[in-house]
């Protein structure tokens, strides 16, 4: 018999886990495995990615009647009010949610979604609770209000990396004691879609070392404190280009800021892309976050045996290996400029790592695949 799984997330914007979570439902064994889907809103780039044989269920819909006829505004205007209620009262809008029963329930990313959990838990026989942030990075308000005393009764808590489990817990210490419930699942990867992939599109300026950058737009990610450090090299004669692909509600922000800081000529923002063959054509991957809890794009740019540049954040130095595999910098914009400076200016650094990375692809530690989630899930039935 099938086990009846239920993801949970709260959108399908362009984020890490919301990537993650389409190649599970893409890959994970249909012979084994029932799978539905539960959004808060549908809605994010990602939503025409979700495999047509899976249960897509949203809280406020996607709007498509009204869409049809000339509407849409509207339903966004009620999307987003949906939205602000249920943050607020999230067990009132949980009474209106039909769903049939499954055996396990599974909030795959930290967030709205999660009261979900327990406000829905009469429909699961096991409940999953799967953070993909650091908690100690987020506000105790902010936390404390999607961490009830419910918690404590979740079935099975999963951390995409050691660093995102140690969060929790210094966060949490109350929770301590359900340790032997907490594992680690790292992110899985496609390496053979990735390099399939990571065909090298063509260079305006291949004469030029280029420096790439990947992430949805938003604060977290920190671009401003890139383009600042760009800046400054250029300024202090260091020729390069920056390209950053993505989306997000930074976007005029950061089209602002290059304008400002006069570097439109050598700065790009390329929007949302398959990021592989932007990737697999840069000379620099860099990470400028202020927080992730395992960046899965450093992962992807090892499989194409990128030199890298990462801000010291949660899951950084397990993927590198504490700079074995690349340059780990204080979380700081003088970080950022030092480690960057050095990528650039040392030919055989680059090459260093670059070699490093393609003779022990055998020893990353991502190395795990969808089948490590299906066997965890199915040791909790």
């Amino acid at each position: 018999m099938k086990a009846k799984v239920l993801f949970i997330i709260d959108n399908l914007t362009g984020g890490g886990a919301e990537k993650m979570l389409i190649h599970v439902l893409r890959r994970i064994d249909r012979d084994r495995f029932d799978v539905s889907l539960l959004t808060v809103v549908k809605y994010g780039i990602y939503v025409p990615d979700v495999p047509s044989d899976i249960r897509f269920i949203s809280v406020f819909g996607d709007g498509k009647v009204m869409k049809r006829f000339g509407l849409f505004p509207l339903f966004r205007l009620y999307r987003r009010l949906g939205a602000i209620l249920f943050r607020k009262y999230p067990y009132f809008v949980s009474q209106f949610i039909r769903i049939p029963d499954f055996d396990i329930g599974i909030s795959f990313c930290h967030g709205d979604n999660m009261p979900l959990l327990w406000t829905l838990k009469r429909h699961f026989r096991k409940t999953v609770l799967w953070i993909h942030g650091d908690m100690r990075i987020s506000s105790r308000r902010f936390i404390l209000k999607r961490f009830p005393r419910e918690t404590a009764s979740v079935d099975r808590f999963i951390f995409v990396s050691e660093a995102a489990k140690d969060a929790f817990i210094e966060t949490f210490p109350e929770h301590a004691h359900l340790r032997a419930l907490m594992s680690v699942i790292y992110n899985p990867l496609d390496f053979d879609s990735i390099k399939h992939q990571g065909i090298r599109r063509k260079r305006e300026n291949p004469d030029e070392l280029q420096v790439i950058a990947i992430g949805r737009l938003d604060k977290g990610k920190s671009f401003n404190r890139l383009i600042s450090v760009h800046h400054r090299l250029l300024d202090d004669g260091i020729r390069h280009e920056l390209v950053i692909l993505g989306k997000g509600p930074e976007y005029e922000a950061l089209e602002q800021q290059i304008t400002e800081l006069g570097v439109g000529t050598t700065c790009r923002l390329a929007g949302f892309q398959n990021p592989y063959p932007y990737l697999a054509a840069a000379d620099i991957f860099v990470l400028s976050s202020i927080n992730e809890a395992l960046p899965t794009v450093i992962a992807e740019a090892m499989v194409l045996c990128k030199p890298i540049v990462s801000t010291r954040v949660a899951g950084a130095d397990e993927l590198l290996e504490d700079g074995r595999f690349g340059i780990i910098t204080e979380n700081s914009e003088k970080g950022i400029y030092d480690g960057l400076k050095e990528m650039l200016t040392n030919s055989a650094l680059r090459k260093h790592f670059e070699e490093e990375l393609t003779n022990c692809r055998d020893e990353f530690v991502f190395t795990s695949d969808v089948h490590n989630i299906e066997e965890k899930l199915l040791k909790m039935l």
